[in-house]
């Protein structure tokens, strides 16, 4: 399975998050709580926005995470035990979803294309097409000019993908694999002296 974590590299994670900057995830996480009440968050590790939603949206909604990481899902439904059962579901990602869910507001892919290779992420979009949503935001890790790149990191013994690629390679794949595309909303963020933060914010009519 892709992208099944390990419990220690969970851990790892949870506290790299913790300690250091969020790349931007706050302000993705604004964005999409502003355009709706419910989301699904593709690639939801242990629960990030849903913290942001509790501690932020002042109005009800509804939520659904799902991660292809097992030990993800498990952290999330022990931070959160309330929802844990009905809103945390396990699958990859990559293949189509076996849950029927219902029409959204938005579908939040947040940091989840930073970790894919080209194969994967052909999956994930088709995962993402096959949602009905009014929105999709995906974020990527990008340079402004330059070629696809994948970085193979060891993360405490297990592969850690890091992916770096073209801003308008990806808004053409989105418009290529995504049906009823209306527009697309491109913001990008500094994360060092080449490399950025792109966040796609697309408006679909489906």
């Amino acid at each position: 399975m892709h992208n099944n974590w390990t419990k220690e590299v969970v851990e790892k994670l949870e506290h790299d998050w913790k300690t250091k900057e969020s790349h931007g995830a706050p302000v993705v996480f604004e964005m999409a709580s502003k355009l709706g009440e419910s989301f699904i968050d593709l690639g939801c590790g242990f629960g990030k926005f849903y913290d942001f939603l509790l501690h932020n949206k002042k109005s009800s909604f509804t939520y659904y995470g799902i991660d292809s990481s097992e030990a993800m899902i498990e952290r999330a439904k022990q931070k959160y035990p309330i929802i844990a059962k009905k809103c945390f579901i396990f699958q990859d990602i990559i293949f189509p979803l076996t849950c029927d869910l219902a029409k959204v507001d938005v579908v939040l892919c947040n940091e989840v294309f930073a970790h894919l290779p080209e194969v994967y992420q052909c999956g994930v979009l088709e995962t993402i097409n096959s949602l009905k949503s009014n929105y999709v935001i995906i974020t990527i890790q990008a340079f402004l000019n330059g070629d696809f790149i994948v970085e193979n990191v060891n993360m405490k013994g297990q592969r850690f993908y890091n992916v770096i690629q073209n801003i308008e390679d990806f808004e053409d794949e989105i418009n290529f694999k995504l049906d009823g595309v209306t527009s697309v909303k491109t913001d990008v963020v500094p994360l060092t002296k080449k490399v950025y933060k792109a966040t796609f914010t697309v408006r679909r009519s489906v």
